[in-house]
């Protein structure tokens, strides 16, 4: 590999009996921070794609080593995927979406429910479950939401203060609408953002609708549509540090104009677009049931659903190789980013007294004897 002419990295690699393998790789040390190595396995990978070769054998492995965890990069993961708490949308469990992960070979998983944190201890406890080796999938914490403008949006939790932004935004959300609905808009979502410790804690993928993009494709809507995403796209970055354009592909038959079209926007608005599946189940063999769901939430029957339902089982967790055939490898390596900036972890949380409830002079478990004494003379 050359950067300007200048002999920078060089990948030996083998062709193999069913794969490449990569026999060894060395680069300038003065460019470490590029991740050369991660390219190179990249361009590994894009190669054996283009020779139709199934498999990148990366050599041997060692536990723990500083060196060998490169490697454990290339698994595949999720970063937009709604469990059965989505209702009446997603399809399957937590519990079947990390047995799915696990045994796919998964590193991460984002639980992201529509204005929802209600199922992430399910998902929690699932990631938990499904642990190979003591190595649980990550549980990657986020949520859906669509704004009253249409902007469509995953929220990811970086860190607690994330997670205290995302817990803040959805209350808001589900106060301003009647039981089991939620409304929101850019200005509340940007308050919240800004009460709630700065603009470095979540993350913020665009998730463009399909629909209007097929339309787009067959000519059913003008530039209208490219302008509309960057203008959310240009907002969504005044209002955080780190925004993506989701894409995804569902095998249409649109999905080659889909991605030009998403990527020519991305760099319009200068974002970097990454790789989101949209999944609303675990396996392929869920798509009577969620077909099924979606009919119950328009009211009529599966046969008059029509153009309402998904087109095909897609919006499933896939094989590795599935998401190396339909995704640009850049976009492959952005999901394996923005996974390693999501570092929060439920298990991190510590219940707290909230400290204005407690007089000066006493302690938390003090004062809870001392009202608990006045409160026996009161009722006895």
């Amino acid at each position: 590999f050359r950067l300007a002419g200048e002999l920078i990295c060089v990948a030996v690699t083998d062709l193999a009996a069913g794969g490449l393998s990569s026999v060894y790789t060395f680069y300038d040390a003065d460019l470490s921070h590029r991740g050369l190595g991660t390219f190179a396995i990249l361009s590994q990978i894009n190669l054996a794609r283009k020779l139709k070769l199934p498999h990148v054998y990366l050599g041997y492995w060692i536990d723990q080593h500083a060196k060998m965890h490169y490697k454990a990069k290339f698994q595949p993961l999720e970063l937009h995927c709604l469990s059965n708490f989505s209702f009446q949308r997603g399809a399957s469990s937590a519990l079947e979406l990390f047995e799915r992960a696990a045994k796919l070979g998964y590193s991460a998983l984002a639980i992201t429910d529509e204005a929802s944190l209600s199922g992430i201890v399910r998902a929690l406890e699932a990631a938990e479950k499904t642990a190979v080796n003591g190595q649980p999938v990550k549980l990657i914490v986020g949520a859906e939401f669509t704004l009253t403008c249409g902007l469509k949006l995953a929220l990811l939790v970086r860190n607690l203060s994330g997670y205290t932004q995302l817990c803040q935004f959805i209350t808001h959300a589900r106060r301003a609408a009647g039981k089991g609905q939620y409304q929101a808009d850019r200005a509340m979502l940007a308050g919240c953002l800004s009460e709630a410790g700065g603009a470095e804690h979540l993350i913020a993928i665009l998730l463009p609708d399909a629909q209007t993009l097929w339309r787009a494709q067959i000519g059913q809507s003008t530039d209208a549509l490219p302008n509309q995403i960057v203008e959310q796209l240009s907002w969504l970055k005044q209002q955080l540090i780190e925004v993506r354009l989701g894409v995804a592909l569902h095998q249409t038959g649109q999905d080659a104009p889909t991605l030009a079209l998403l990527q020519n926007i991305a760099q319009r608005a200068d974002v970097r677009a990454v790789a989101c599946n949209d999944v609303h189940m675990h396996a392929r063999s869920r798509r009577p049931l969620q077909d099924v769901l979606r009919a119950i939430s328009l009211g009529v029957p599966v046969a008059s659903a029509g153009l309402a339902l998904f087109p095909n089982a897609e919006r499933h967790l896939r094989t590795r190789a599935e998401l190396a055939a339909l995704y640009p490898i850049s976009l492959l390596q952005e999901s394996i980013d923005i996974a390693d900036m999501c570092n929060f972890s439920l298990r991190s949380l510590k219940y707290r007294y909230p400290s204005e409830l407690v007089p000066a002079g006493f302690s938390a478990s003090g004062w809870l004897a001392t009202l608990t004494a006045k409160g026996q003379v009161k009722r006895w």
